[in-house]
């Protein structure tokens, strides 16, 4: 059996473990008592529960403690308000973005989760930064992609201000981008969202669902034989095949519970018995709600000789 001290330690450590990061860093000091014996629930009071599970709570404000320095980038005055700073951090190998608007401070990963542009040589927008690439936006203040082809968020770090001194907190090792927290698939609710195509759209569409809370069942419904990928990138690389160009691997698919109908042709789509028909004899689906997502398709080119061998349409 457990001594009640490696019992709370215990109780902490997971309770840290499973917490999101915190924005505020501080540090917890423990002092190691003798423990008494193993801890029976019986023998305390309710109270001393609840600061129990207040303690394991407050590990919410511990997790980044142990693994955060902070890092001092500059001075105020460095800084004009408006403006956006790639900050070399910890030597020449890592760098941060460092943003000032109104007077405050933000500081998120330095380039942009979709190809990866430094964001530095964009636009920032309120409170938005523009790459100046493919136009993906994220919001300063929590990383999150605002609008597309980005999918994952920035990370972000708290920036203090003291004695004229811009500091921020890093942790030890800085990872670049981050996924959105995803609702879970939830069996009792019966309600089906279907999205019919399989571009960047009807994957947004998916991860928009499970973001903003949706835990009913998601079906993506797409004529390809391949995932959604990022069609654009084969405009300047056409030795890429579908599978390098993924924007999501199977297995986040089904970690999120979306479900995936590939070499499936809607013929019909009935909204007033809310019911999908597929053009290869399966069963007709009904839905709740639907998005038609199936984007466009290019246009052939209008000259004899088109459909020789070696040409091929984006």
């Amino acid at each position: 059996p457990q001594s009640l001290f490696a019992w709370r330690r215990s109780a902490m450590l997971s309770a840290v473990r499973f917490a999101p990061r915190a924005l505020s860093v501080r540090t917890v000091c423990c002092s190691r008592a003798e423990p008494r014996g193993v801890p029976d629930r019986t023998s305390r009071p309710q109270s001393f529960w609840r600061g129990i599970a207040a303690a394991a709570a407050a590990g919410l404000a511990v997790s980044a403690a142990a693994t955060c320095e902070s890092v001092v980038v500059g001075n105020t005055d460095d800084f004009e308000d408006g403006e956006m700073y790639e900050v070399k951090v910890r030597g020449e190998q890592e760098k941060i973005l460092l943003t000032r608007l109104k007077g405050e401070f933000y500081a998120t990963s330095p380039n942009c989760s979709h190809a990866k542009r430094e964001l530095a040589t964009g636009v920032a927008n309120g409170f938005e930064v523009v790459c100046p690439w493919h136009d993906a936006a994220f919001d300063l203040r929590t990383g999150q992609p605002t609008r597309g082809p980005a999918l994952k968020a920035l990370e972000t770090y708290p920036v203090s201000v003291k004695d004229g001194k811009v500091s921020v907190a890093l942790p030890r090792t800085l990872e670049k981008f981050k996924d959105a927290p995803m609702a879970k698939r939830d069996p009792k609710n019966t309600e089906t969202f279907a999205i019919i195509g399989g571009g960047a759209a009807a994957m947004g569409a998916c991860e928009t669902l499970r973001q903003e809370g949706f835990t009913g069942r998601i079906v993506l419904i797409t004529n390809e034989p391949h995932l959604p990928y990022e069609r654009t990138v084969l405009t300047k690389n056409i030795l890429k095949t579908a599978d390098d160009l993924l924007m999501r691997p199977a297995e986040f698919y089904q970690k999120h519970d979306i479900e995936v109908m590939l070499n499936t042709t809607v013929s019909n789509l009935d909204s007033l018995t809310k019911e999908v028909t597929f053009a290869g004899g399966q069963k007709p689906m009904k839905f709740d709600k639907v998005l038609v997502a199936t984007g466009s398709s290019p246009k052939k080119l209008p000259v004899a000789g088109y459909k020789i061998g070696n040409i091929f349409t984006v």
